[in-house]
């Protein structure tokens, strides 16, 4: 694997450099599970991304690699992460035990042994509730089961999953083994609690959902990192394409062949990337700046810019928020503009300078 080449053969990364590289992959798949992201393909993802490493600072290309991740690749955000392991059916998850099980032994070092604990419903998992469960529920015991059963907030590791089955919860903590015995950290909390009620999942589900961000963490990159990475991300994505190689009308061409020169003057280091029915341009920090859109007897300009502060007040000028959906289109914006013939050269060379001096802040 290319990380393990860099450490082993190029010596660009410390073994706590390697080990850091490896958890961000980790954190960023678990991350996308939970959050019910795509996580098919990874493999090939991360493959290319590690191929793209260099010997020069590899974990910060690693970090800027994964953060310039288009939407369908995104590393979820920390309230996004903390939401779902609140609130979504975890039991149900794949790597439900392996959560638990991080949860369980991250920054102790005294580890728990887990391969024999299996997962425990604290309220248990039955529909058909002991009456104490239900008087302790109260009267909307079953919508609190539905909502709440399969919760992290509800969910545990034993050793005595059988012993425990459905028995009331204060019978499940004074049995012999149950969680007041428990050596399990997991169920220091539980103990500890007179009832076992919405409030008190509720509670220890926040609890686990903050300590889990500091097993999993976020993505950090700094600026000037993220900017050096994003430019050269860009450059590789313009490697071999041409603006030629778009189709286009003779009319859109012309139009095209007049605007290009004007934008590229905009600052010498302004990127160029065509993609496969657009071009793209964007500020030497790497921020989009306007998009190009053929069409069939114009050019469509898509600025990063908002509709209401723009310098050109025409006829041809409209908000980008009019159109729920632009063909082709690769980036986002606020403002567009239709340019039909040259004569309209100088407004949209106006907006584009525009947009260029809001990106390049």
């Amino acid at each position: 694997m290319r990380l393990l080449d860099l450490w082993d053969r190029a010596k660009a990364l410390t073994e706590s450099e390697l080990r850091e590289a490896f958890e961000l992959l980790e954190s960023y798949a678990f991350r996308r599970s939970v959050c019910g992201l795509q996580t098919r393909g990874y493999w090939s993802l991360f493959a290319k991304l590690t191929h793209r490493l260099t010997d020069s600072r590899p974990l910060d290309q690693l970090r800027a690699l994964i953060h310039i991740q288009r939407e369908g690749n995104r590393f979820p955000r920390d309230e996004e992460f903390e939401a779902e392991l609140q609130h979504r059916d975890i039991y149900n998850m794949r790597s439900c035990h392996y959560l638990l099980e991080r949860l369980e032994n991250d920054g102790s070092k005294e580890q728990t042994k887990t391969d024999d604990l299996t997962i425990e419903h604290v309220m248990p998992q039955t529909e058909k509730l002991r009456k104490e469960w239900k008087e302790m529920l109260g009267p909307d015991s079953a919508t609190v089961h539905k909502t709440w059963v399969h919760r992290l907030g509800n969910l545990t590791l034993t050793g005595y999953n059988s012993e425990y089955q459905d028995r009331p919860f204060e019978e499940k903590k004074t049995i012999p083994k149950g969680f007041a015995d428990s050596a399990v950290r997991l169920n220091r909390s539980i103990r500890e609690q007179a009832h076992w009620t919405a409030s008190e999942m509720e509670h220890r589900g926040r609890d686990l959902a903050k300590k889990a961000l500091s097993v999993w963490r976020s993505l950090v990159v700094s600026e000037d990192v993220l900017r050096l990475y994003r430019q050269d991300d860009l450059k590789r994505r313009a490697e071999g394409k041409s603006v030629d190689a778009v189709p286009m009308t003779d009319e859109a061409r012309s139009l095209f062949s007049a605007l290009r020169p004007k934008l590229l003057e905009l600052h010498p280091d302004v990127i160029e990337v065509p993609e496969s029915h657009s071009i793209v341009y964007f500020a030497p920090d790497g921020d989009y700046f306007v998009e190009l859109l053929p069409r069939k007897n114009r050019l469509i300009l898509l600025l990063d810019l908002d509709f209401n502060e723009r310098v050109v007040r025409d006829p041809y000028v409209r908000s980008a928020s009019d159109r729920k959906f632009l063909v082709h289109a690769t980036q986002e914006g606020g403002t567009l503009y239709r340019l039909r013939a040259e004569a309209q050269l100088d407004p949209a060379i106006k907006l584009s300078r525009q947009a260029f001096e809001l990106a390049a802040q």
